[in-house]
């Protein structure tokens, strides 16, 4: 028996209530700030409403730009709200280091 649309929303409204202490994960390099994570980019448009902008191309439909999809590319703006309210933090592209937060 399949879930009603009701019941899948309610699902993930409770998925994303028990992210609370979710820390989502920015990769920085000389192109921008991406976020690569669908998981992530869920939490930060739903939660914080924060929304970005998609920049990927669709897998099966390369040719089009109207729909994107991930990397979710973030403003200087919502990167430094996101690092200063403690709900991301910065990891250099192709790295697995993660960059202190300073502040000034």
């Amino acid at each position: 028996m399949e879930d009603s649309k009701e019941d899948k929303l309610e699902k993930t409204t409770e998925n994303l209530d028990d992210k609370d202490d979710h820390i989502v994960d920015i990769n920085y390099s000389w192109s921008g700030t991406l976020i690569w994570s669908v998981e992530d980019s869920q939490i930060l448009r739903e939660k914080h409403r924060i929304t970005g902008a998609f920049i990927g191309s669709i897998q099966n439909n390369t040719q089009q730009n109207v729909l994107c999809g991930i990397p979710l590319s973030l403003s200087k703006d919502e990167v430094t709200f996101l690092l200063q309210s403690g709900l991301a933090r910065l990891k250099k592209e192709g790295s697995h280091r993660l960059i202190e937060a300073t502040e000034e």
